[in-house]
């Protein structure tokens, strides 16, 4: 039986005897943005907007060999990012928020017998999404 670590919307990162799908280098951002005001002769004051959009970032590793095969998972991780939606982003049990997919990178590692991909290395660039999402209206 797999143990769940987390997932982004349908995808979840797990690890069983049978298969290993896990995130590594995890990294989180957040950002405060002000407006600035010039004062003749003075300091400049500073005023408080808000905040920027969480955005998180994380390699996934695609092998065969630990039963999650590049040429299975790379379309679906297309898939996700074609349909541009939300979807909630859990790590460690933790809800991190409403997520969209802003990028990801593949580096093809390994190439098996007939030249197909074995492993492959992904890295994936997320952000937050406002309480206004049009997944939000609808949940």
């Amino acid at each position: 039986m797999p143990n769940v670590l987390g997932c982004y919307g349908p995808m979840p990162f797990y690890c069983s005897e049978d298969a290993i799908f896990n995130y590594k280098d995890l990294k989180t951002s957040k950002q405060v943005r002000w407006a600035e005001h010039a004062v003749y002769l003075g300091k400049t004051i500073k005023e408080f907007l808000g905040f920027s959009p969480l955005e998180v970032s994380f390699t996934l590793r695609f092998d065969a060999s630990r039963g999650i095969s590049p040429m299975v998972g790379l379309p679906q991780l297309e898939k996700l990012i074609d349909q541009h939606l939300a979807f909630p982003l859990i790590i460690g049990g933790g809800y991190v928020g409403m997520m969209v997919m802003d990028k990801y990178d593949v580096k093809h590692k390994f190439f098996g017998k007939g030249g197909g991909c074995i492993v492959a290395e992904v890295s994936v660039w997320f952000s937050e999404v406002g309480s206004d999402s049009i997944l939000n209206r609808l949940i």
